[in-house]
């Protein structure tokens, strides 16, 4: 998409890289993704906003995946900005036009300040552990069937980063609950080996 190489300017002054077809920073400990998605049929693309705490293991069975950079679809939280802006609706059927620079300008420059808003509202700890299963689940980016196993976990985590160790074990406990028949086996010993890292640290700090 050559188009975004004009309006690069226009991201990248809030903090973004650009790679490829999307823009990115870690920020507060979580990563942050702009992807533009080209449409299969036609000049026309999908703005995908996406998230991922930074360290935060990928929820797949019989193996440890944990990437600095991961790939939109990869990050736990994910949205189309339609839902995070209502003013990019007023771009119906067509997000933006991939050859056409001064529409796209016109649209970034609406949608970015609710994008940076959504950002910094889920890019928080606290937010995401005050947060209820219907109000964060329908963003996750795991398959429905383990969306109790990945809320759990996000949270066992996140209370982790906030050194709420007790509330860490107590998430950890319903995750491991949560789908016994499937095998997140080295996802289980990472976030034990985790939360017992965090407890003696606390221990040694008696």
């Amino acid at each position: 998409m050559k188009a975004l190489n004009e309006v690069k300017q226009q991201i990248s002054k809030y903090g973004y890289k650009k790679n490829g077809n999307s823009f990115w920073k870690i920020e507060n400990g979580f990563y942050k993704l702009i992807h533009f998605q080209a449409g299969a049929y036609g000049d026309y693309f999908f703005i995908n906003v996406a998230l991922h705490p930074d360290g935060f293991p990928m929820l797949y069975t019989k193996q440890l995946e944990i990437t600095k950079r991961p790939k939109e679809s990869q990050c736990i939280l994910r949205q189309r900005v339609e839902r995070i802006s209502d003013k990019a609706n007023t771009f119906p059927h067509k997000i933006g036009f991939i050859g056409d620079v001064e529409n796209m300008q016109i649209l970034l420059a609406a949608i970015m300040p609710d994008i940076e808003l959504w950002m910094n509202k889920w890019g928080n700890w606290e937010t995401i552990l005050s947060s209820g299963f219907e109000e964060i689940s329908n963003m996750f980016s795991a398959a429905p069937l383990v969306w109790k196993k990945e809320f759990f976990l996000l949270k066992s985590y996140c209370a982790l980063a906030v050194g709420k160790c007790t509330e860490a074990n107590k998430y950890f406990s319903a995750y491991i609950k949560e789908n016994p028949d499937m095998d997140f086996s080295l996802v289980d010993n990472y976030m034990l080996e985790l939360i017992n890292s965090h407890l003696s640290v606390k221990k040694k700090q008696r």
